[in-house]
This record gives C-alpha cells, structure tokens and sequence, in this order.
C-alpha cells in the first residue's frame, strides 16, 4: 500500500496590510493594498511577541493559502508601523 503525504507547496508570499479588524479574543484580519483579506489567527501573533493590533495599523506578514471553508492566513507577522495617535 502507497500512502502520499501532502505537502505544503504554495507559493508564499511576502505582503503588507492594514489592520481592519482586531477581535478581543486576539485574532485579527488584514488587508492588502489589492483588496485581498487575510486571517491573522492568535497564535501566530503570540509567536511574533504581539498582544495587541489596532485597526489601521500597517503589518507585514507571509500568506498562506486557505483551506476549504476558511479564508487566506497570514503568518510570521511583524508591525510596521503603528497608527499615530488621534
């Protein structure tokens, strides 16, 4: 019997987005400059040393291809720059 293993071979790419949601519960969506809509899940912000994403604020981060149901992920992500205060 032949079992093969899926591997991840997306092509990954490096993006910057804006914060346009943060949920308390500590997950976040971001969105490129070309509209695309990325999930930042809260484990991956823990993995980057981040606590806390305001809305507005500039991240960049490696895409990841979704899978079925979800929407794209972003992961090993980093703040830019943080929005200026109002």
């Amino acid at each position: 019997m032949m079992v093969t293993l899926a591997i991840d071979t997306a092509m990954r790419e490096l993006v910057v987005g804006k914060v346009i949601s943060w949920d308390r519960r500590g997950f976040a969506f971001a969105q490129t400059a070309d509209g695309r809509r990325f999930f930042v899940g809260g484990r991956e912000l823990r993995l980057a040393g981040i606590q806390r994403l305001e809305i507005g604020e500039l991240v960049r981060f490696e895409t990841r291809l979704a899978t079925a149901g979800r929407a794209p992920w972003g992961t090993n992500i980093r703040v830019v720059s943080r929005r200026a205060p109002a």
